[in-house]
């Protein structure tokens, strides 16, 4: 089995090249929304751009929820259960992230998918320019991650005029070593999708060698958010090294390993510091898997699986969030969504996200590498903490996810036969 990759990086630019950088930038902003304003705001944003497009291209827009129809209806269930949740309960716990996520993952994309046609040509299907420009759009959120951490000036900067508590929270440590990034969620999703673009530049660097670096910088920004982004990277590493063996993946790797590394070492001079923390990683794994002793893994499986109490609250949850308690705290997706609504809640989540990925496999099939992606992505992060909401992580993977199963030849008019 070979898995392909979206095969040129031909972009096909649209004639007015500011139109073109701030369809790039805009897209940037959607996905990670920089912590510089109100989270609210965005939403308020996203409200007012998809009201004009449902008011100018009301046809297309309905025609977007056709092809959508299943999900958006399992989706909405889920919200719809959320809200009454979080009513009986008199608080809203959980009821505002799904809902941003529903409004910012599932209709939203509708507005960035056809302005994207539309600057970007007819063929643009053909040549999979979608998932090549959000690459380079995560390339570039890499690369403001290293600028980060190499020129403290910068961060300084951008300490004064973010919102978010990471530099709060860090600031008596001796040695900051992780939460570096232009985003909201670095230590949990902005880290991951890092990672997994690392590891859809390991595929693409048989077809040129600035993809190597490309890997070298999404990995660093992935070390040091969150370490879970390693995932990805050693099931493709994997892959190349048993399936996918590319003798010119490997000729290039070692060619361009060497100046990255003297690079590497001539910035970081508090290397040492800087390696503990994302090593560790790879320590922990090894124990879990030696000893049955993995500290992170240990913590996920002991410590926070929490179930309720009694049959009623495992049916209908008890309306709590457990993020952040004393006691008694957890933070995997999962148990947060079964304490707070129940077992048949989480049992319509699971049913959600296998229908997604049972669309895009008929879709795309199971030799694309998005499918692979996707499917291993979204129930990952799920289990590791609270996915469907208001995330980078979120409305990265379901932006693409919705341009696939909505795109074809003639994307504009919206055939019946994509749908």
């Amino acid at each position: 089995m070979k898995i392909t990759s979206p095969s040129s990086l031909d972009i096909h630019a649209p004639s007015n090249v500011v139109v073109k950088i701030l369809f790039f930038l805009a897209i940037y902003v959607y996905i990670f929304q920089p912590p510089i304003i109100n989270k609210a705001i965005y939403v308020v944003v996203n409200m007012f751009f998809l009201g004009f497009f449902i008011l100018t291209k009301t046809k297309k827009f309905f025609s977007y929820i056709k092809c959508l129809r299943f999900e958006i209806c399992i989706a909405f269930s889920i919200v719809l259960i959320s809200v009454l949740r979080d009513f009986f309960s008199g608080d809203i716990v959980y009821s505002d992230r799904f809902l941003v996520w529903f409004f910012q993952s599932l209709i939203f994309p509708v507005f960035v998918i056809y302005y994207f046609s539309k600057y970007y040509g007819n063929d643009y299907n053909k040549s999979n320019n979608f998932i090549k420009l959000i690459y380079y759009v995560v390339v570039l959120a890499a690369f403001l991650t290293l600028l980060l951490m190499i020129f403290p000036p910068f961060d300084n900067f951008y300490k004064s005029i973010q919102l978010d508590d990471y530099y709060e929270r860090y600031k008596n440590w001796e040695f900051r070593y992780r939460a570096y990034g232009i985003s909201e969620n670095l230590t949990f999703t902005y880290g991951y999708l890092l990672g997994l673009f690392a590891a859809f530049s390991l595929l693409k660097i048989k077809d040129g060698f600035h993809h190597f670096f490309f890997f070298l910088l999404l990995t660093i920004g992935t070390a040091f958010n969150a370490r879970i982004g390693f995932f990805p990277i050693i099931f493709a590493l994997l892959y190349l090294i048993t399936i996918g063996f590319n003798i010119k993946f490997f000729s290039l790797s070692i060619i361009a390993f060497i100046p990255a590394f003297v690079i590497f070492f001539t910035y970081f001079t508090e290397l040492e510091e800087f390696l503990t923390w994302p090593l560790k990683f790879f320590e922990e794994i090894l124990n879990f898997f030696s000893s049955g002793n993995g500290g992170t893994a240990n913590t996920l499986l002991d410590d926070f699986i929490i179930v309720p109490n009694n049959p009623i609250e495992l049916i209908f949850g008890q309306g709590v969030s457990l993020f952040g308690l004393e006691s008694g705290s957890s933070d995997m997706g999962y148990i947060l969504q079964l304490n707070y609504a129940g077992v048949f809640f989480v049992f319509l989540i699971i049913n959600f996200l296998l229908l997604c990925c049972t669309n895009l496999y008929i879709r795309i099939g199971y030799r694309h590498c998005f499918f692979w992606m996707f499917s291993f992505s979204v129930f990952l992060l799920n289990t590791k903490g609270f996915f469907l909401a208001a995330t980078p992580g979120a409305r990265l993977l379901f932006l693409i996810y919705c341009y696939y199963i909505v795109s074809n030849a003639d994307f504009l008019k919206f055939s019946k036969k994509s749908c």
